[in-house]
């Protein structure tokens, strides 16, 4: 099996569109167009800024707030500890519904 010749004309129209290409191309051109070093730019909008910061905040934060879960702890321990029965249906609606808790 020659697979050289699966399609020999393939080959020639590379070749051809090859010479074409190197025949209309000025070397000048292609010398000053390498020796100009290409620069990227990105600039973020006002958005953009603002949205990193707040992403920033946010990893920073704990994930629990110490002084919330201290507070419901002591009013355990005392007995003292009350939830509004509408707090607690709204929690166990947005369990139900698959969101997160509100407080």
């Amino acid at each position: 099996m020659n697979i050289d010749r699966l399609n020999p004309q393939s080959g020639d129209a590379a070749v051809t569109r090859s010479q074409q290409t190197r025949e209309t191309t000025k070397p000048d051109d292609t010398v000053a167009k390498a020796a100009r070093p290409r620069r990227d730019q990105v600039s973020l909008s006002d958005q953009a800024r603002h949205m990193e910061a707040a992403m920033r905040a946010t990893a920073a934060a704990p994930d629990v707030r110490e002084e919330k879960v201290a507070r419901i702890r002591e009013q355990l321990a005392n007995g003292t500890y009350a939830v509004s029965d509408e707090d607690l249906a709204r929690a166990l609606l947005r369990s139900i519904a698959g969101n997160a808790p509100a407080s």
